[in-house]
């Protein structure tokens, strides 16, 4: 072989060297941008938060109309976990010649036990009440002023606008009683039953 064809031979070994060392030095440096990690995004899940508006009601008593007791009630919600009612009630009546009339409210807060909305859920409703009551058959009559202190259990539905309480208890009256001679007995002292059925609406 001439010494020129020993050139040309050592120069493109020398070459594909070359090319070849170039190769494998491209592929043994990483692509910056392939490198890269793509950032994970997580959204983090946050706890429902329940709302707590103003919401007010109003009720009266359908079982308590059957026995001549008429009244309204108003409520106040300013959260989810009570609220604060105010009753008026009123009875007009003459059975066997005695005639009765007495008038009176309460006033409580029902704490709400359960639920995710004002005027809903599982409740206990303690409450004060006042009573003034008078009887009078012909010339006699018998007057009585009474508080009374008391509670009911029960649940409350809030489909909104509509609004049902069921519950029971119990309401001690403690008072004094004015009779005049002969006059009729007014029995509204003691303890008594108490039902909490009301309907209405809430908005």
């Amino acid at each position: 072989m001439s010494s020129v064809g020993k050139v040309r031979c050592v120069s493109c070994l020398i070459l594909v060297g070359m090319l070849s060392a170039g190769s494998v030095a491209s592929a043994q440096v990483p692509d910056p941008e392939a490198a890269a990690p793509a950032p994970v995004v997580q959204s983090v899940p946050f706890p429902a938060q329940t709302e707590d508006k103003f919401t007010m009601g109003v009720f009266f008593n359908p079982i308590s109309i059957l026995f001549g007791f008429y009244g309204l009630e108003l409520d106040f919600s300013p959260q989810r976990l009570f609220s604060i009612n105010v009753s008026a009630t009123y009875y007009n009546n003459e059975i066997l010649g005695v005639k009765t009339s007495a008038y009176g409210g309460d006033i409580g807060v029902q704490f709400f036990l359960t639920g995710d909305r004002p005027m809903n859920g599982l409740y206990l409703y303690p409450r004060v009440a006042y009573a003034k009551a008078k009887a009078s058959a012909g010339d006699v009559s018998a007057e009585a002023s009474l508080i009374g202190l008391g509670a009911t259990v029960g649940y409350q539905w809030n489909w909104q606008p509509f609004s049902m309480r069921l519950g029971g208890g119990v309401i001690d009256y403690m008072g004094g009683t004015s009779n005049n001679a002969g006059a009729p007995n007014i029995s509204l002292r003691g303890t008594m039953p108490a039902v909490d059925f009301t309907i209405g609406f809430a908005f």
